[in-house]
């Protein structure tokens, strides 16, 4: 199957032909192959390794995981401007098969480049890591950049149209390279990239241990990465092909959803309950055990709002769902097609988040002390997730095109008012024993962290039941607010049918 997909994809054989050109390809590959040749002459002259290493692998990522992402990227959004795009959803081709053309052909002008690095990188590993950790670097390294590239095929679909991709990309990695410590203690983000592969492989040889460690030494680190990013991959991937099919296609659907959010939540789980023995410390210093539940709160807030956007349907999709539900003898649609309204994802999103919150309270190890404030920070997640999904539904029906403007002034006012003021209220207080305004427990961006707080708040209960309230009352708000949202959209929809 997956070979027939391969071998008779026009997308792929197109973008073969036209990057593998001698006159293009060639001039890159001296290039590559001269700076290879130039890093193996400094790691076999120098006294030591180390600098060589980082300057091959740095090569290798820059090639295939930045370049690359950039090209697929830039593909997708060449191809839907032009048209192109429509053209190959006519066509017989399936959505699994032009997705994948776009994403190992777009790149394989920079997969070619990694080869000819291939040989200078085991050259300047060997002696160093030796073969079996080289091979297990190359191969997450050839793993993340797909994950990378599945990526920019779906942001090509998602965003708008206008948006310039290869600054795009290299402008979220020049944001990010300064976070790099905080993206280190951020363990599910982490194990998205060659970080702990790379940290596992190198740090036996920091503790004295021989250089021809065998390869079960990285293994585990190894397959802890593959767990993350083959899932991940592949809800790109059903996200990239559902969108393939057509431009008003929802990425994911309810049931996809409720699964990819489940995944994020499990795995999540898993990494705060593991001792961290290859990791930097982070934020909270040596008390990651502690640290471990706001992450889990902090991880399955932002997935359970991109989730929650990413199934709620827009005003036209509603209206058609009504009307093609009419056709069929049915009030309204099912409530888990595509152009139903986002009650049942949000509401399943909502479950998910409070067994995941219960469940971190039992497996993270964490003082007895807060066990309360993991159950208040958890029950506030979930009421930001209702809140959000809910609000997100109501100013798609209403505001149609302009919702996101809308929505982006009602999350300032309720979320980032709060932090403005309560940060302004604590710059005027010049007492250095003062407690931060509780003002800015009403904001989850805050209140979530202020649950676990211990030094700030001598008493951290009240934030964390103001936290709760906060997000409890918007998200029951904007309950009664979607409901005649939809009502009202669903007569429209009747009306004119």
């Amino acid at each position: 199957m997956t070979g027939a997909l391969l071998r008779d994809n026009p997308v792929l054989m197109k973008h073969v032909r036209a990057r593998l050109r001698l006159h293009r390809a060639i001039p890159w590959v001296a290039i590559v192959v001269i700076l290879s040749a130039l890093i193996t002459y400094s790691a076999h002259t120098s006294g030591g390794p180390e600098a060589a290493f980082g300057l091959m692998l740095a090569l290798q990522v820059f090639l295939l995981q930045l370049a690359g992402t950039a090209q697929v990227m830039a593909s997708v959004s060449r191809a839907r401007e032009s048209g192109m795009l429509d053209f190959h959803r006519m066509s017989p081709q399936s959505a699994a098969s032009v997705t994948l053309g776009f994403l190992l052909g777009a790149p394989i002008l920079e997969y070619v480049l990694l080869a000819c690095t291939a040989p200078f990188s085991l050259a300047v590993t060997i002696g160093y890591l030796g073969f079996s950790k080289w091979l297990v670097i190359f191969a997450d390294l050839l793993i993340a950049a797909l994950l990378y590239h599945a990526a920019a095929v779906l942001a090509g679909l998602v965003l708008p149209k206008s948006t310039s991709s290869p600054v795009l990309v290299i402008g979220v990695v020049l944001v990010l390279l300064p976070f790099l410590r905080l993206l280190t203690f951020l363990r599910p983000l982490m194990y998205l990239t060659l970080i702990p592969t790379v940290t596992a492989a190198t740090s036996a040889l920091s503790a004295g241990s021989p250089a021809t460690a065998p390869l079960a030494r990285t293994l585990p680190v190894f397959l802890t990465s593959l767990l993350h990013q083959i899932p991940v991959l592949l809800v790109f991937l059903l996200a990239a092909s559902r969108k393939m099919q057509h431009e008003g296609t929802a990425p994911l659907s309810k049931l996809g959803a409720l699964l990819a959010f489940t995944l994020v939540a499990l795995l999540s789980l898993a990494d705060a309950s593991v001792p961290p023995e290859v990791l930097e410390r982070g934020l909270f210093g040596e008390a990651d055990s502690v640290s471990a539940l706001p992450i889990l709160c902090y991880t399955l807030l932002l997935v359970g709002m991109l989730l929650s956007a990413a199934v709620t349907p827009g005003a036209n999709a509603f209206a058609r769902g009504i009307r093609q539900a009419r056709r069929l003898g049915r009030a309204r649609p099912s409530r888990w097609s595509d152009r139903a309204p986002n009650w049942v994802a949000v509401g399943g999103l909502v479950a998910i988040t409070l067994l995941a919150g219960a469940a971190g309270t039992r497996v993270i190890p964490a003082p007895v002390s807060l066990v309360r404030s993991g159950l208040w920070a958890t029950a506030t997640t979930a009421a930001a997730v209702a809140f959000f999904g809910l609000a997100y539904q109501s100013f798609g029906l209403w505001f149609r095109k302009h919702s996101a403007v809308y929505l982006t002034l009602l999350l300032f006012l309720v979320w980032g008012v709060p932090l403005l003021l309560g940060a302004i209220l604590a710059a005027s207080n010049s007492s250095p024993s003062a407690e931060p305004p509780l003002i800015l427990a009403v904001s989850p961006l805050a209140g979530i962290a202020a649950a676990f707080a211990h030094g700030p708040w001598r008493d951290a209960l009240p934030a964390a039941k103001t936290a709760f309230i906060a997000s409890a009352l918007l998200a029951a708000c904007f309950a009664g607010l979607c409901w005649a949202a939809v009502r009202r959209a669903a007569k429209t929809a009747q009306a004119r049918s």
